[in-house]
């Protein structure tokens, strides 16, 4: 099997965890996510609230988490085709790739499983803590942002167009409009809270645009070098 072979199955599982993560926001009754106002007895009557649901969420989230490797290797070794010799926009990619995976997609569902085993036995404080907790990890832009950026300024700097000049573009659009993320510890209302218009609907959005624009430009690519290796 040959490795473009290997990173296209690779995509596929990236599609289906896209499918798993919806499933877990739906699930768990984030679209969009409660007022980070709530009061604590409010989130632990939330969490509380269609427990069997919510744990099925947890998982189905804990299942799309794991699935973003996959994107951010394929990502990698695309750009490192067309990144020079050193490939140092590559390998930051990669890097914040990794150190975003884990707190962004893997870190909260881990923080509200919590909330969801012992529904109704935690204290009110506890679960809007967790709550917190989880909501921070999930919106704060930092180092998603900076790996965006990376592939945007990669995909423009690049002499060989392998990947269309839009989508680099598009990755700096994205990467701006994730910045209110870092605003989240200031409001807890408005349209700078998390369930406000530029953090959830406009910064969220925007990365389900950028990762649906990353799947259809790395299937491209990667049949591009399917093509070259036969």
């Amino acid at each position: 099997m040959s490795d473009a072979r290997v990173q296209r199955y690779m995509l596929y599982l990236v599609v289906g965890a896209l499918g798993f993560l919806c499933a877990a926001i739906v699930l768990c009754h984030l679209l969009p996510p409660p007022a980070p106002a709530n009061t604590p007895g409010q989130w632990s009557e939330f969490w509380s609230a269609n427990v069997g649901l919510k744990r099925l969420g947890i998982i189905c989230g804990l299942l799309g988490g794991a699935g973003f490797p996959f994107l951010i290797v394929v990502m990698f070794l695309q750009l490192k085709r067309i990144d020079g010799t050193s490939a140092p926009l590559a390998y930051l990619q990669l890097a914040a790739g990794l150190l975003t995976g884990f707190p962004a997609l893997i870190f909260p569902w881990m923080a509200w499983s919590p909330l969801v085993f012992r529904a109704g036995a935690l204290s009110p404080d506890v679960a809007q803590a967790f709550t917190d907790i989880g909501m921070f990890s999930f919106f704060l832009p930092w180092p998603g942002l900076v790996q965006i950026f990376a592939v945007g300024f990669c995909v423009l700097r690049a002499r060989e167009q392998k990947f269309p000049r839009w989508y680099g573009y598009l990755s700096f659009w994205v990467a701006v409009s994730l910045v209110p993320g870092g605003t989240l510890y200031f409001f807890k209302s408005g349209p700078l809270a998390w369930n406000g218009l530029l953090p959830w609907w406009v910064g969220v959005s925007a990365v389900v645009i950028w990762v649906l624009a990353s799947l259809f430009t790395l299937f491209r690519a990667v049949a591009a070098t399917e093509r070259e290796e036969t």
